[in-house]
């Protein structure tokens, strides 16, 4: 602090390193002399004497002669004594923030001083602009002489009351804001279905009375959401009920809580799958190939699609096309290429809508391997995409809609630990699989980019069951014993999810070796409803499993991989026409 003092002539600078602005007790010494003086807090002011604000959120709004939200603080508060008993907030004009006490004690404490923390305190403010808030904070005291009254009178009375100091802060009301509405998860849903926590993505988004989450389509009635609310200014959860919905493409329409509109436009896709025919006993199942292990791709674009996979036995290291419109019995593959000593493709295949052949091989179990493939033309230059962390083993493969390859993969030193890698476009995402089901016998896996989940099929005592999580790793679904119709004969299983048209293309089937026992197999769509199921034909050949299979688009074939002695393309699921 710095004074001016009249020296006689003139002003003086005179400069102290210590101030008192309030005491109750004697300090050491008469008169005291130095900051040693005031060694004992009680010489200092009792209340508390500074304050510091940090706004931690802030959705206070007015619109239309309504206003609502709340604010977050976080007041560091000062005090010589440390005997605090208690901090409010609320606002300097009455009724606008009702006084509230403190909720928490937040990290950042120092010897004189502890912060004080106010989480999601409503307010009502009654226009847009600024609005001064009041934190009050309480000592209870007992205290008695003050030294400066003594020189004027020693007989006053001992005082034992609460003090109170308050602090003053000024926040911003906002104006109510329009909200942007730019994506919902998910956004493809089933005719009829009822949608749960839908998750509507934007900006701008304000709690409030009149929060209103709706789809819109022209000439179509409004579905309107249910149980909306705003987890945060970014995200609206809300419900849907779609019975009667037509299908095709639905705005997103939000109005926020203080009545401004946004919407997104056909953010959803309604789709009605029908009512599919069930498999017949008849039909082929499964792609046989000459020593192909495991998985099959098959190509998306250009006619006809090609099915890519491995050619030859052991140490050969050779992947093969076919058409995939090929007549029956035995047939030459239209296309070979060896990828090099020691390049042996093993575990899986799997193609992108570009034709872009992902595999793993026998080199490096934790690196992802990539060829392209031109219908008509054959394979272009083997390289590499990219590795797993140190210590993560390749089990699976397949791809999402944006061409981004997805991983399943163990962890090497304790296989029990799987996660989820996903290509983002510059590095992995990576999912932890929840122990509930981590360890069990994963046979196959999918992305199902209408939910954003991770599906996969397992076997427990014999029995097939499906799960499904999120991206954060929650488990979202589970389907116990999927083949309950003829569970006994399924130890190997396969998902196949369309990821160009996932809605209604979405099958798991059964694998049981060799002979002629009919496979089971089940149709969903993507919100995984059931549209039907049956045995869907017999195996030739030996060992045949149900991993990885691929839908030859256009076509009503489904190709799955396995271990087998002989190559006969014209086995595969023949699926429903509805498909």
């Amino acid at each position: 602090d710095y004074l001016l003092d009249w020296n006689g002539t003139g002003y003086g600078l005179l400069v102290f390193n210590y101030a008192i602005y309030a005491n109750y007790n004697w300090p050491v010494g008469d008169p005291p002399i130095d900051i040693d003086s005031f060694e004992i807090t009680s010489a200092n002011s009792a209340e508390a004497f500074c304050a510091d604000f940090t706004e931690t959120a802030n959705s206070l709004w007015y619109s239309i002669g309504v206003g609502g939200g709340s604010i977050s603080l976080e007041a560091e508060i000062w005090d010589w004594q440390g005997d605090i008993t208690d901090v409010t907030i609320e606002s300097l004009e009455p009724g606008i923030i009702v006084e509230a006490p403190y909720d928490s004690l937040v990290a950042g404490s120092t010897a004189y001083s502890s912060v004080y923390g106010f989480t999601n305190i409503a307010g009502n403010p009654t226009s847009a602009g600024t609005l001064d808030i009041i934190v009050t904070a309480v000592d209870a005291k007992t205290f008695g002489e003050h030294w400066f009254l003594d020189l004027l009178d020693s007989g006053h009375a001992m005082y034992n009351e609460n003090i109170y100091n308050c602090f003053l802060y000024t926040a911003t009301v906002m104006e109510c804001p329009q909200p942007v509405v730019t994506g919902i998860t998910p956004s493809l849903m089933s005719a009829g279905s009822t949608v749960i926590d839908a998750e509507v993505t934007g900006s701008n988004f304000v709690a409030g009375t009149l929060l209103e989450v709706r789809l819109a389509m022209t000439g179509e009635t409004d579905i309107t959401g249910t149980n909306a609310s705003v987890i945060d200014a970014n995200t609206i959860e809300v419900d849907f009920n779609l019975t009667g919905a037509a299908d095709g493409l639905w705005d997103v329409e939000v109005t926020n809580g203080c009545g401004t509109d946004g919407t997104g436009v056909e953010l959803v896709e309604v789709f009605d799958c029908g009512s599919f025919g069930n498999p017949s006993e008849g039909s082929r199942i499964y792609a046989t190939w000459l020593y192909g292990r495991d998985g099959v791709a098959l190509t998306r674009s250009g006619s006809p699609s090609y099915l890519v996979c491995r050619y030859g036995y052991s140490t050969t290291t050779s992947l093969c096309a076919y058409p995939a419109t090929a007549g029956s019995g035995y047939s030459a593959p239209t296309h070979i290429i060896n990828l090099g000593s020691g390049q042996s493709p093993t575990r899986d295949i799997v193609s992108d809508s570009q034709n872009m052949i992902y595999l793993v091989t026998t080199a490096n179990l934790s690196q992802l391997r990539q060829i392209p493939y031109t219908p008509g033309s054959g394979f272009g230059t083997y390289g590499i995409f990219g590795s797993l962390p140190s210590g993560w083993d390749i089990r699976a493969i397949t791809v999402d809609p944006d061409d981004n390859p997805v991983i399943l993969s163990y962890y090497t030193s304790n296989t029990t630990q799987k996660k989820v890698y996903h290509w983002n476009g510059t590095d992995w995402d990576d999912t932890d699989l929840p122990a509930s089901f981590a360890t069990l016998s994963i046979h196959d896996f999918d992305y199902n980019p209408a939910l954003d989940h991770y599906a996969f099929v397992t076997n427990e005592s014999g029995l097939t069951n499906m799960y499904a999580i999120d991206t954060d790793g929650d488990l979202m679904f589970t389907e116990l014993d999927v083949f309950y119709f003829n569970h006994s004969l399924a130890w190997s299983s396969g998902i196949y999810i369309d990821q160009d048209d996932p809605g209604c293309h979405f099958a798991v089937w059964g694998g049981y070796g060799s002979g002629t026992t009919p496979r089971p197999v089940i149709l969903f769509d993507a919100t995984y409803s059931e549209l039907s199921h049956g045995n869907g034909g017999v195996a030739l050949g030996y060992g045949t499993r149900g991993l990885r299979g691929a839908w030859a688009p256009g076509t009503n074939r489904l190709f799955t991989g396995g271990v087998t002695t002989n190559v006969f393309i014209n086995n595969w699921f023949a699926l429903p026409a509805e498909w």
